[in-house]
């Protein structure tokens, strides 16, 4: 009667998912995710780093938009126009 045991060890390490949320990743490496947590995917996102104010001016470009009229004047300080 003839046993044969073997046992194998590797120092290879075990791999982490690149793209997941809580984890350092590389933004194009990853479009499917929302880094800045407005929305608006990375791979869409015109400043995934960048919240998205939503005002309902343009908020699929993922871009902030502080100045919606304009006037040179950010608009949280602008008066309602009368």
């Amino acid at each position: 009667m003839r046993a044969y045991f073997g046992v194998a060890f590797a120092n290879t390490p075990m791999t982490q998912p690149t793209c997941a949320e809580g984890r350092a990743y590389e933004l194009a490496e990853c479009p499917d995710l929302d880094r800045d947590g407005d929305g608006v995917k990375n791979g869409a996102d015109g400043a995934p780093l960048l919240p998205e104010d939503k005002d309902a001016f343009q908020d699929e470009d993922g871009v902030p938009d502080p100045d919606n009229d304009g006037d040179g004047t950010i608009d949280t300080s602008t008066s309602a126009p009368r």
